[in-house]
């Protein structure tokens, strides 16, 4: 995951604490379904069942990626836009370091944990132990 998501390693990965929620039914884990075809899509489908609509859109990728084994959270909190900033819900708990990540990025990296209150880690291969974030600080 880090080679596709986080610049082979140059990167950086959040991590998140989901809190309860007063209405549960506003967000969902939703697993990844993994097909060797890309799914037809009607437009009566999304007018008159947008949430069956959404959640087949949202969560359907093509089999070469079945390796992820994703699950992906769903928020429908505040339908119709896309969320300005993270929602209530979510909150940053640390910021995680590829293990190619370079010294002037994990400086800002590490300054904007510490501006967040939060932890820093940084990932390492298993060859090489040399990072300044081993573990959570």
């Amino acid at each position: 995951m880090w080679a596709h998501y986080a610049d082979e390693g140059r990167g950086f990965c959040i991590a998140y604490e989901v809190a309860p929620l007063q209405n549960p039914s506003d967000l969902h884990y939703t697993p990844v379904h993994y097909v060797s075809l890309v799914p037809t899509y009607c437009l009566t489908e999304a007018l008159f069942a947008p949430h069956q609509f959404l959640y087949r859109a949202m969560a359907t990728k093509h089999v070469d990626w079945a390796y992820e084994k994703e699950i992906r959270l769903v928020s429908m909190i505040g339908k119709a836009y896309a969320h300005e900033v993270a929602p209530e819900f979510l909150r940053i708990t640390g910021l995680i370091a590829g293990h190619a990540m370079e010294q002037p990025e994990l400086d800002n990296l590490k300054a904007n944990a510490d501006r967040l209150g939060v932890k820093t880690a940084q990932m390492r291969p298993l060859y090489d132990s040399e990072y300044p974030f081993n573990d959570w600080q």
